[in-house]
């Protein structure tokens, strides 16, 4: 019965892996991580600034026959709080150098500069269709797509719901990207946000330090993912089908449909109506009125007031899913 000591390596890789940055700090963890992460994540960055040093990046990109980039995002504001992004930084991994250049006072710069670049190169990057949409929005149509890594990792792995970048990067690449921003001297929020929405609380240096370990992290992630896309035989998939459909989604994301307004709004009032006549009816039957939409006050009316059978219950309360409605909804008066 002696207690030996917990393998700290393998319980710092599993934090890592399900992002328990906050146990892996409690726990002191990172202390014991004496891996090469730092060998891994060398490169030189170089931050364009004039417009001499912007015009050279411009004529190295030009010999490339591809781009490796991350945009920099924010939230612009609109009407009936539809909330597009608006590129306001870019990163590009040429070289082994990350180029930083933040626009968002410079934009008819930027346009300029780059329009030709992203409409004749092949592109590498993370969620492009996203990025199709924020370009065609600044009057640049991109037309090739080589690699996303965010489409690969979902080739390799159709099971997942979510593909973030830090947490592709820690499953395939072993770079910690929180833990790159720390040594950075950027902390973590005490929410935590998705690292590719750049909220306008957060400072220029992280959205520059985020900005340049997402494109490096992007390049390796394209290296390993090809690979494993080779070895599973699914590479020719990506490219033919897969790759081309990027296009093709966000051409209608961006295009949208046509819909009649005045006969939507119509049916959304009858809607409307509908809902208020069963919302009524429901209250009668219960004989008092509750949220309908809470699963815990709705279990509570079903199984302790009504005193329907219930299949299971979990610690939050009694279970009301889909199923579980399913199989009571003859059990009462109301199913007639």
């Amino acid at each position: 019965m002696k207690v030996e000591e917990w393998d700290k390596p393998k319980v710092l890789e599993l934090f890592k892996k399900y992002r328990f940055n906050r146990y892996i700090e409690r726990f002191c963890l990172q202390s014991e991580n004496q891996t090469n992460e730092q060998e891994s994540t060398e490169f030189e960055t170089k931050e364009i600034t004039t417009n001499q040093e912007l015009e050279n990046l411009i004529k190295s990109l030009e010999s490339e026959e591809k781009i490796l980039y991350h945009f920099g995002l924010k939230d612009k504001k609109m009407v009936e709080d539809i909330i597009p992004k608006e590129i306001i930084s870019i990163s590009i991994f040429l070289n082994n150098i990350v180029y930083y250049y933040e626009f968002e006072e410079k934009k008819q710069e930027f346009v300029k500069s780059f329009k030709h670049i992203f409409e004749e190169k092949n592109l590498v990057g993370y969620e492009l269709s996203r990025d199709y949409i924020l370009l065609k929005q600044e009057g640049i149509t991109p037309k090739h797509f080589e690699f996303d890594v965010k489409i690969a990792a979902y080739l390799l792995n159709p099971v997942s719901s979510k593909y973030p970048l830090d947490g592709l990067s820690i499953a395939y690449t072993n770079i910690d990207i929180t833990e790159y921003l720390n040594k950075k001297g950027v902390k973590e929020d005490k929410e935590q946000l998705n690292l590719f929405d750049i909220s306008e609380d957060n400072t220029d240096t992280k959205q520059k330090q985020q900005g340049i370990i997402n494109v490096f992290v992007i390049s390796k992630l394209e290296q390993i993912l090809k690979e494993k896309l080779i070895e599973e035989d699914s590479y020719t998939l990506f490219c033919n089908i897969e790759m081309p459909l990027v296009k093709v989604l966000a051409d209608m994301q961006y295009i949208g449909m046509k819909v009649e307004k005045e006969e939507l709004i119509s049916y959304g009032s009858i809607l409307k109506k509908q809902l208020e006549e069963l919302t009524k009816e429901i209250y009668e039957l219960v004989g008092e009125e509750f949220n309908i939409n809470s699963p815990k006050q709705l279990g509570e009316i079903l199984f302790e007031k009504l005193k329907l059978p219930y299949a299971k219950k979990t610690k939050n309360g009694y279970s009301t899913d889909v199923d579980t409605l399913e199989k009571i909804k003859k059990e009462h008066r109301s199913s007639s």
